[in-house]
């Protein structure tokens, strides 16, 4: 677990043998006790923040060192691992990068020197993976990279070939002509400037899909751009099919996917919001149907 291990899942952490991760020696302490109640050792992994700046231990090697070393100390705890998180490695500028690697290495020398060692020891996500190849040690975290998508446009894509894992459909559920001056959704946003034939389609900001896609993306239908058209609601929202032929209730629009010779990307909806990937395809809810291949 890498986020936060809170006191309450400690029990279930132990009972199912689960590593956990530990911030700094207060955070550690705490899953020290916690275990303490149940005599079980536990194993963790420690975080140290080389400079991403949002959890883990912090500060010159020497003061890492040490807090590890109290660290180690510890009853019932079992350190298995350290790893650290890039902020940069997406970029086309790696020194940043290179310098968090860099300093993670020295600590973890160090800590070999004073005989600390770590069976696990982990800093390569995704870009991380793909760009710094000095990063891919006894364990790797992919992120975005398991969906298929890439995690920036500034990474080299000749390293790796990924393609999408995730197609979203939503099926329509009316195919209705109007005329001039007719408007769609809430506040009125977008009125039709000429007779127009429009889907309504079962796909809101609920499902997870952003409002402020709001007239401004599109989807696929029978091989087709359509553009969404007014206000995107909760459950629903309307696409023009103006020119698509054979449309009909019960077809499916393609959100993200290919069809026929078409693709719209996560990348695509991402850069429409000003975004990213990770975003577009993280957000959607529970209460969309997940089926796998």
């Amino acid at each position: 677990i890498l986020t936060y291990p809170c006191d309450e899942l400690i029990p279930e952490t132990a009972d199912k043998k689960i590593d956990i991760s530990v911030y700094d020696l207060d955070t550690a302490k705490m899953v020290s006790s916690r275990a303490k109640k149940f005599k079980k050792n536990i194993n963790v992994h420690i975080k140290i923040d080389t400079g991403m700046g949002r959890v883990g231990i912090c500060g010159d090697r020497e003061h890492i060192v040490k807090e590890i070393e109290k660290i180690k100390e510890l009853p019932f705890l079992n350190p298995v691992g350290i790893f650290t998180h890039f902020a940069t490695a997406d970029e086309t500028d790696l020194e940043y990068a290179r310098s968090q690697a860099e300093k993670f290495y020295s600590i973890a020398g160090e800590l070999k020197k004073r005989k600390i060692n770590f069976e696990f020891i982990h800093c390569a996500n995704s870009a991380g993976l793909m760009n710094i190849r000095e990063s891919r040690k006894s364990l790797v975290r992919p992120g975005i990279a398991i969906y298929g998508l890439y995690p920036s446009q500034q990474v080299d894509k000749n390293i790796v070939e990924l393609s999408p894992a995730m197609t979203l459909k939503a099926r329509i559920l009316q195919v209705k002509k109007v005329g001039k001056d007719f408007s769609v959704s809430y506040g009125r946003t977008w009125k039709s400037t000429k007779e127009t034939k429009l889907a309504t389609i079962a796909l809101g900001y609920g499902d997870g899909f952003s409002r402020l896609l709001s007239s401004n993306t599109d989807f696929l239908i029978n091989g087709k751009k359509a553009p969404v058209r007014g206000r995107i609601c909760m459950d629903l929202c309307v696409a023009d099919v103006t020119g698509i032929k054979n449309v009909s209730p019960g077809d499916y629009a393609t959100i993200i996917g290919k069809d026929g010779d078409m693709e719209i990307t996560a990348d695509y909806h991402a850069e429409k919001m000003k975004t990213i990937n990770y975003e577009v395809v993280t957000t959607l809810t529970s209460r969309v149907k997940r089926i796998y291949k």
